[in-house]
């Protein structure tokens, strides 16, 4: 996930990616469900920009940003049942 994020607005946007693979990647849970799906949103909405290519993105990097768009969705329901 870290390539799909960046620090500069930690939380938000794609801030929220870098924030949740910082956690996730060192085993433990992201304490705001609320960051956990901003993170989904930013990345299922960078896979859509990948299909047109955008930033010069591939269908590869489409598939790659659906497959962590499918890992946050699962551990969204694992983490965080309503």
């Amino acid at each position: 996930m870290y390539p799909w994020g960046t620090d500069f607005s930690y939380g938000k946007g794609s801030g929220s990616v870098y924030a949740v693979a910082s956690f996730y990647d060192s085993g433990a849970v992201y304490p705001d469900a609320a960051v956990v799906r901003c993170a989904l949103g930013q990345v299922e909405s960078d896979a859509k920009l990948a299909d047109f290519g955008a930033h010069g993105w591939t269908a590869k990097d489409a598939r790659e940003l659906r497959r962590i768009a499918s890992g946050l969705r699962y551990w969204l329901a694992r983490d965080y049942p309503a």
